[in-house]
């Protein structure tokens, strides 16, 4: 609205703007509003003191009508609501207020969409005592066509994300039994051990009656026991030979066994590490989802607006420019994506398939930093890659897979 005062100029002063209050709006504004400008838990703290039931045990559609609703007639929620806003947009709406015209107020709508920053413009806007109808009609349009990009990529990250999580159980269940079948060898081994050191003793005890038996044969004189005696020497040593190569034979079992056991421990290591591979890839994926779904860090809904406080934001490119060399075709538009929402750049080469191999150089001249998903490029075109960066300073990430996950997690080495 505006208050009452001009000067002698006929130019009404900017102290003479006063903003409208949320539930003076166009009641078609008000679940726009309240779905864009505040988050679910703000909403839930906004009513926990006089409708606690509801903010700790109603869904978030039903928080966000209940709000909506709430500014059709006077109570302290809309009142609590507009110091909200006025405490959480005030410097974007003094800002705004500054507008004394429709193609000042347009100008600075286009701008806060080409920045991905519409919550507090939308609200400024939407509350300006001379923003026209069409204006106000276009914002609402642009917002709700946000929404539907917004929506459509926390699809496609959380399909990918519920697959890693399938893979990653597959990997665990596969790590017990290894762990399982491991145990299982190595209590064969024990007792293996432990039946070799029975036979050790055994073998002990024999020698030690040998050396009895010849002591007493020198006591003994030439008679028929000591001829008993002889008879019973040659059929110990007889035991004592297939004693020792019994021992023999067990000794090299063991020796079996235990390069067994060494394979077994390398392949149980080499399991763990794709395993942490695995569970690192799926924590970067889910950093990156959790940035897009929170507020404060989502995407504007155009390829490239990059993170809505980019200054602020440690997963930030800065413009640097990034080159995926190989990989799968396919996935080139996701890689763009993600890189694009860390405010970077992005460019894709299929490693000499159909781009060619003189292309290559010129492509790498652009890049910042070079991508190679090891299993999906050439030899020959890795070693290039590697040459050139190591000639240029760049740098240079391999990454353990084509996947959209192993992307994510090499795309934070990259990150300033």
């Amino acid at each position: 609205m505006l208050v009452s005062c001009s000067d002698k100029s006929g130019i009404i002063p900017l102290r003479c703007f006063k903003p409208k209050k949320i539930w003076e709006t166009s009641d078609s504004l008000h679940c726009p509003i309240v779905g864009t400008c505040l988050t679910i838990d703000e909403l839930r703290k906004l009513i926990r003191k006089s409708y606690r039931e509801l903010a700790e045990n109603g869904s978030d559609y039903e928080i966000h009508n209940f709000v909506v609703r709430a500014l059709s007639e006077p109570n302290s929620v809309r009142k609590r609501l507009q110091k909200i806003l006025e405490r959480k947009y005030g410097r974007i709406g003094r800002q705004f207020s500054k507008a004394q015209n429709e193609k000042e107020l347009s100008r600075l709508w286009d701008e806060s969409i080409a920045s991905g920053d519409v919550a507090g413009p939308f609200w400024a806007i939407a509350t300006h005592p001379i923003a026209a109808e069409g204006l106000i009609r276009r914002m609402y349009g642009d917002v709700h066509m946000l929404s539907h990009l917004k929506g459509a990529s926390n699809r496609v990250d959380i399909h990918r994300l519920h697959q890693l999580e399938q893979k990653n159980r597959h990997l665990e269940k596969l790590l017990a039994q290894e762990k399982t079948e491991s145990s299982h060898r190595n209590d064969e081994q024990v007792a293996v051990i432990q039946e070799m050191a029975q036979r050790l003793e055994r073998l002990s005890g024999v020698e030690q009656q040998l050396e009895n038996s010849l002591s007493r044969l020198q006591l003994m004189d030439e008679n028929k026991e000591r001829r008993l005696f002889s008879e019973k020497i040659t059929i110990l040593e007889k035991s004592l030979a297939k004693t020792k190569a019994s021992d023999r034979s067990a000794r090299g079992k063991m020796g079996v066994l235990s390069i067994k056991n060494d394979q077994l421990q390398k392949g149980l290591a080499q399991q763990t590490q794709a395993l942490q591979e695995e569970r690192s890839e799926r924590k970067s994926l889910e950093k990156n989802l959790a940035t897009i779904l929170t507020s404060e860090c989502s995407v504007g809904g155009e390829a490239g607006n990059g993170c809505l406080k980019s200054g602020e934001c440690t997963n930030n490119l800065s413009g640097r420019c990034i080159l995926y060399v190989g990989g799968i075709t396919h996935m080139k538009n996701h890689y763009q994506a993600l890189v694009e929402r860390h405010s970077g750049q992005f460019i894709h080469h299929d490693g000499g398939v159909n781009d060619g191999r003189s292309h290559l150089d010129s492509v790498m001249a652009q890049a910042d930093v070079i991508f190679c998903p090891i299993d999906c490029i050439s030899h020959d075109a890795c070693l290039r890659i590697k040459r050139h960066c190591k000639r240029t300073d760049r740098m240079f990430v391999p990454l353990r897979s084509a996947g959209l996950s192993s992307f994510a997690h090499g795309l934070q080495k990259a990150v300033i």
